[in-house]
């Protein structure tokens, strides 16, 4: 009884934030808008239940996060060490190529600018 009500549970802190992270505006805003509303709000919503006794609410939230947040470390460690945007398929991240963008090292590559 007990897991049957821990996965009603889970379930429905899932469907709470599916309606809770579309975007407003989601076929007029673009990739990076929808994901960046798209992790604030799971980031607001794990701040919220940090504040709460729910244990459950918290280790789900925060799975979500973390998985959430996995392709932009990946991103985020790609651009730093390799000066490469290549993983970044969706355009979500808030860095972007730009073919009028200069390098200011004078370095080889392509531009960043932010």
């Amino acid at each position: 009884k007990n897991i049957v009500h821990s996965n009603f549970q889970v379930v429905h802190i899932l469907v709470e934030m599916v309606d809770r992270v579309r975007h407003p505006a989601r076929g007029l805003a673009s990739p990076a808008q929808q994901a960046q509303h798209a992790l604030g709000e799971l980031c607001a919503a794990l701040t919220d239940a940090r504040l709460l006794p729910d244990i459950l609410r918290c280790r789900v939230l925060h799975r979500l996060c973390f998985a959430a947040l996995t392709p932009y470390v990946a991103i985020l460690e790609a651009w730093l060490h390799q000066g490469t945007l290549d993983a970044d398929t969706k355009e979500e991240f808030f860095v972007h190529v730009s073919d009028a963008a200069a390098r200011p090292d004078g370095l080889p590559g392509e531009p960043v600018i932010l």
